[in-house]
């Protein structure tokens, strides 16, 4: 957050005492997904009413789930994200649902099935936005 304030920027910090700089000896990156960390991001300015701050790391999320896509860290990522913001709070919301929409295999997958099951408002929320597509069935 403190980033945010004099650069209206954020980025992920290394952690130096997992960081290798010799190039033969692995690094072991045990940070935060840079998903879950932009979901924390948002949760963090809504609770400290950032505005700016939310739309960035909603921009933040949506890069990395394109570019970085990794089901487990999108999946712990969403669970963050509809457990750490309010239901009306459809910022971060909105992209997981496209997010999902993007990934039609994804609800094949045990570990999407077991967080759909855990948090009832994502799984209204999936119908809503199929609904909406006109994906579902009739």
């Amino acid at each position: 957050m403190i980033q945010y304030f004099y650069r209206l920027d954020y980025q992920q910090s290394l952690d130096f005492d997992n960081y290798s700089v010799l190039p033969d000896q692995p690094n072991n990156d045990t940070d935060l997904s840079s998903l879950f960390l932009h979901a924390k991001v948002y949760a963090m300015a809504e609770k400290y009413g950032i505005g700016g701050l939310k739309d960035l790391s909603v921009t933040k999320f949506r890069t990395a789930a394109k570019t970085k896509w990794d089901v487990i860290d999108f999946l712990d990522a969403a669970g963050e994200a509809y457990t750490s913001t309010i239901d009306t709070d459809r910022g971060l919301r909105n992209v997981i649902l496209e997010v999902f929409a993007e990934h039609g295999n994804l609800l094949d997958r045990d570990e999407a099935k077991s967080l759909v099951k855990r948090l009832g408002s994502l799984a209204y929320d999936l119908i809503m936005h199929f609904h909406q597509e006109g994906k579902l069935l009739y």
